[in-house]
């Protein structure tokens, strides 16, 4: 029998992943726990893909979350608002297209 892992959810999480989808954002939740990213986040225009973990205002990354973070070998940016999330797709899509 599998063991459930219960998740928590930061309470800002569904106003940020409604904010990236209305501003036309693909977001895949992870829900993986053991410090993984709450969201995967993919730019339609660019094909961009990056992760994001979602805080609420003044919290902290767990342990596990920085290890998992100091691990990874790409960005994983942490968010606190819709606003702040849309600040970093934004951002990595002008360095895209300022690419070409």
């Amino acid at each position: 029998m599998s063991r459930r892992i219960k998740i928590k959810v930061d309470a800002n999480q569904a106003g940020i992943v409604a904010g990236l989808r209305k501003a036309g954002y693909a977001v895949q939740t992870l829900e993986q726990g053991g410090g993984v990213p709450d969201l995967l986040i993919s730019d339609r225009a660019t094909g961009q893909t990056r992760l994001i973990e979602v805080k609420m205002p003044g919290g902290k990354l767990t342990p596990a979350q920085r290890i998992w973070i100091d691990d990874w070998p790409g960005a994983v940016h942490v968010v606190m608002s819709a606003d702040e999330a849309l600040d970093v797709v934004a951002a990595d899509r002008h360095r895209c297209r300022g690419r070409a």
